[in-house]
């Protein structure tokens, strides 16, 4: 049962890849998540709640496909002067960045089995007393989903 869950996940792939491939690097052009679940009705995203402890935010999103859940997490770290994100996606850590505070764009991407998904902060606001974001995570080939805003004192 297992092997044809991994079948199917492999042709679910396989299709979207052809689909996302020339929007991946154009944003603007990418598929939407209303768009994915219209193509690919096997498709569920959930799970875009955040848990927060002192200078530390990690955010999953689970997506589903053909009932196979597959599993993203990003870990924002934040101090006075840098900013940590970290990504694990299927088991493993792909990507892992630091970032000066005082930076626009956070962004670490990677790849695990022949899969890239990316981490994003979006939304930021700074100030001089707490660092607020949503986590961003998109796979390609599946779709993207925001995390909830979380919120970090700067201590």
């Amino acid at each position: 049962m297992k092997t044809l869950a991994l079948i199917a996940l492999a042709v679910v792939l396989l299709t979207a890849l052809v689909l996302e491939t020339a929007a991946w690097e154009d944003e603007d052009n990418a598929l939407t998540d209303e768009e994915w679940m219209e193509a690919l009705d096997e498709v569920s995203v959930s799970g875009a709640g955040c848990d927060c402890s002192n200078s530390k935010c990690k955010c999953c999103i689970g997506f589903k496909v053909f009932g196979q859940k597959i599993n993203a997490c990003g870990t924002t770290e934040i101090t006075t002067s840098f900013v940590k994100v970290s990504l694990k996606f299927l088991g493993s850590t792909v990507a892992s960045v630091s970032f000066s505070i005082d930076d626009n764009d956070y962004e670490a991407c990677g790849k695990k089995s022949g899969i890239k998904v990316c981490l994003s902060l979006v939304d930021v606001v700074k100030t001089s007393s707490s660092f607020s974001a949503k986590t961003k995570i998109k796979v390609k080939g599946i779709g993207s989903k925001k995390s909830d805003r979380f919120t970090i004192p700067l201590i």
